[in-house]
């Protein structure tokens, strides 16, 4: 039911989050806006392949695109905290505007918060495969990338949270 219930919610989000960008206001840069639109096509397109492969009981399948349906959602969750990483290691707002919030970083980083964690996600599923030496230097950049991780919430915390708590 847990299943369902996140395929749900990743629909409605992910359509409602487009609809917001796209008529509400979000970034007025047409290059950014389309980043939003693949990335809530991917959410849509991996919800009905994990939906397809539960019905027809191919669970390993649908265990690929459930994960991957999760790495697109979070998608938000990791523009976030990679923009904080990128504030913490620069101490300043390299690549960007900040009052405009434009600039080549976010155009990246627009991109990047859903293409690198599939991109992540696929060499984790052909390490998964292979030898004990790709296993070893996957699970070195997933520690790697965790930490960075890590200091991203911990930026976010800092910036972006606690000064709204006082």
């Amino acid at each position: 039911m847990s299943g369902r219930a996140f395929l749900v919610s990743a629909l409605v989000l992910g359509l409602g989050g487009l609809i917001m960008s796209l008529f509400r206001g979000g970034s007025n840069d047409g290059i950014r806006q389309a980043a939003g639109v693949l990335n809530t096509l991917m959410i849509v397109i991996f919800a009905a392949m994990a939906w397809r492969m539960a019905m027809v009981r191919r669970f390993a399948v649908h265990r690929k695109w459930a994960l991957r349906l999760f790495m697109a959602v979070a998608g938000v969750w990791f523009f976030r905290i990679g923009l904080m990483l990128w504030l913490v290691i620069f101490q300043a707002p390299v690549g960007f505007d900040p009052k405009t919030f434009t600039g080549p970083f976010l155009t990246f980083l627009s991109y990047a918060k859903f293409l690198l964690p599939l991109l992540f996600l696929e060499i984790y599923f052909a390490a998964e495969k292979s030898g004990s030496t790709a296993k070893w230097i996957t699970s070195g950049t997933l520690a790697v990338l965790c930490l960075g991780t890590g200091v991203g919430i911990a930026g976010a915390t800092v910036m972006l949270w606690l000064p709204h708590l006082k």
